[in-house]
């Protein structure tokens, strides 16, 4: 019979952290597009859409990478994509807006 392992929680500091930026991206992010920037819906949409598509293309992957470098390493890397990506976006609407 094979062994099984118990998964370890997440450490409980990050998991406020990893709240906060979905809720930031998924939710204030849109909104703040929309309202402060003057953004149409199609560019808010336009500009939400790669982080949709890299979730559904990276589906497939996160068990093997989880079981290689543990919960730490994927929530660092995550948040630091997450925040690369916000401030090109802010750029990109930046120079949009000029």
């Amino acid at each position: 019979m094979p062994e099984i392992e118990a998964i370890s929680p997440w450490p409980p500091s990050s998991s406020p952290l990893i709240n906060a930026a979905c809720l930031v991206t998924n939710t204030i992010l849109p909104i703040l597009l929309q309202t402060a920037m003057g953004a149409t819906a199609l560019q808010t949409g336009m500009a939400m859409l790669p982080a949709a598509a890299v979730g559904i293309l990276s589906a497939p992957s996160p068990g093997v990478v989880f079981d290689k470098f543990g919960p730490r390493a994927i929530s660092v890397g995550g948040l630091t994509l997450m925040t690369v990506a916000l401030g090109l976006s802010r750029a990109w609407m930046q120079a949009a807006r000029s």
